[in-house]
């Protein structure tokens, strides 16, 4: 995967555009950070980690996207709940819902993400969704 998988362009339409990975799981947030500011382009401090939904929600209306894990740690929040309150700081973020479980992902689809994938297909579909963020 390299920056030339997005055009000049959408990297310089992405530099106002803040992204947030709500995941508990540290290696995989920090990884999509890291491939997200490192392969394609993005401002290092647009590009945000939060290892809870709650965490989140409340900042949830500084950014343009949300890639946002189904499960937590027992007793947190859950992916599918915290949709509509994230919706109600910010009714215009894309929602890319992460998750490998189809449960889940029917639970997800149900709140309202944009878009379902699993972590793997994340890697692969990124520079689609950096090309739609753009143009948003």
């Amino acid at each position: 995967m390299s920056s030339e998988r997005i055009s000049k362009e959408t990297r310089e339409r992405l530099q106002d555009k803040w992204t947030a990975v709500v995941d508990d799981t540290r290696d995989f947030s920090e990884g999509v950070v890291l491939t997200l500011v490192d392969l394609y382009g993005l401002p290092e401090r647009n590009v945000q980690a939060f290892k809870s939904c709650e965490g989140f929600i409340p900042r949830s209306g500084d950014f343009d996207l949300c890639l946002l894990d189904g499960r937590f740690a027992p007793g947190e929040m859950t992916g599918p709940e915290a949709v509509e309150e994230i919706r109600a700081e910010n009714p215009g973020i894309f929602i890319v819902g992460i998750s490998g479980d189809k449960e889940m992902q029917a639970e997800l689809a149900k709140e309202g993400v944009d878009l379902n994938l699993n972590k793997f297909q994340l890697k692969d579909a990124l520079p689609q969704i950096l090309e739609m963020l753009s143009k948003r």
